[in-house]
């Protein structure tokens, strides 16, 4: 379940609509981020230092299944045309991977290549095919002012799931999904 946390920025309020995908003005001036949840993620968001570095496993010791290899590119596909049925899917659990690490490192051996653009299907793809998430780890969708870009990446165990994301801590979150 998404929870939406509407962020300030020059006195005017941001909301992320999550069946939709996109930010959006607020009419009225809301509170800042709040970063309460039932995992330690959100404290770590708020301050990068307690975020302890991941020890990969091995992307070649990975073993994946047909199944994983076309849920991760019909998840590319959909965030790119078709958001609300990626959102439907980011609900699924199919723990597959024992934590985010390799769930990562699997959809980076699956889709391959420049991966700048995917953050949000593999950040999905992760939440959703962790063992661990559902216990340990949040997804956050964050935005970066003044641009309004969005950037979406999970943290499990205290752990960023994506090694190669150093990005992350430049965004704000605007909505989280436990």
């Amino acid at each position: 379940m998404y929870i939406n946390n509407p962020i300030t920025f020059k006195n005017q309020t941001y909301s992320f609509d999550t069946f939709r995908g996109c930010l959006y003005l607020e009419n009225q001036l809301l509170t800042k981020y709040d970063a309460t949840d039932n995992h330690n993620s959100s404290v770590c968001v708020n301050n990068p230092f307690l975020v302890t570095e991941r020890k990969g496993s091995n992307v070649s010791d990975i073993n994946i299944s047909i199944f994983c290899k076309l849920y991760a590119k019909l998840l590319v596909a959909l965030c790119a045309k078709c958001y609300p049925i990626a959102y439907l899917l980011s609900h699924l659990r199919m723990p597959i991977f024992p934590d985010a690490g390799d769930a990562n490192l699997a959809f980076r051996k699956i889709i391959g290549g420049k991966q700048n653009l995917l953050c949000l299907p593999r950040a999905i793809f992760i939440a959703t095919t962790s063992k661990k998430f559902r216990k340990y780890g949040t997804m956050f969708i964050g935005c970066f002012f003044p641009s309004r870009n969005l950037h979406a990446w999970v943290i499990e165990e205290n752990m960023q799931a994506d090694i190669f994301d150093k990005y992350w801590i430049l965004y704000t979150p605007v909505a989280k999904m436990n």
